[in-house]
């Protein structure tokens, strides 16, 4: 229930404060299309995500996402995974064709069964750290929204490389 609350509230302060003071200044630099709507394949929902984003400023936005997913490998079954990955991302090169940066946490739950010798499962739930950072194609008066680049996840002492590929539209 602690992991349910903590979401909401993110999600809340993230819906109201995001748009800020700071969008005026933002507006003066003519682009229009400050938000971005996108699907992911691998990266920061680990297999897929959906996601919105957030420009601040010209260099920086915030985005949230969400993904869930199941696997079954036979002898694991990771029966429910849900991830709702927060972040921040910096563009701090390029006009429409840049650089990023995205760093955030994923905090996610998961039911996962085990059945070696007999059959075990447990429940959980936790967060991860993410960055990110390679290519980015982001019109400025809207269309489509690009990312391509490395992942790398941070947990417990471990590190994982994994990819990242986002397509989606700018408004």
């Amino acid at each position: 229930m602690k992991m349910r609350s903590l979401i909401a509230f993110s999600l809340v302060v993230f819906l109201l404060i995001i748009p800020s003071a700071l969008d005026a200044q933002f507006a003066e630099q003519h682009r229009t299309a400050h938000n971005a709507l996108y699907g992911e394949l691998l990266g920061k929902g680990v297999l897929y995500g959906f996601f919105y984003e957030r420009l601040i400023t010209e260099r920086l936005g915030a985005g949230i996402g969400f993904s869930t997913w199941s696997v079954d490998l036979g002898f694991i079954n990771a029966e429910s995974v849900t991830l709702i990955p927060i972040y921040l991302s910096w563009y701090p090169i390029g006009d429409e064709d840049r650089l990023y940066v995205d760093a955030g946490m994923d905090f996610g739950s998961a039911t996962v069964g085990v059945r070696l010798f007999g059959e075990a499962r447990a429940e959980g739930s936790g967060t991860i750290g993410c960055v990110g950072f390679g290519f980015c194609r982001h019109t400025k008066d809207g269309g489509i929204m690009l990312k391509l680049g490395p992942m790398l996840f941070f947990g417990k002492g471990e590190t994982r490389v994994w990819g990242n590929l986002s397509v989606g539209v700018t408004f």
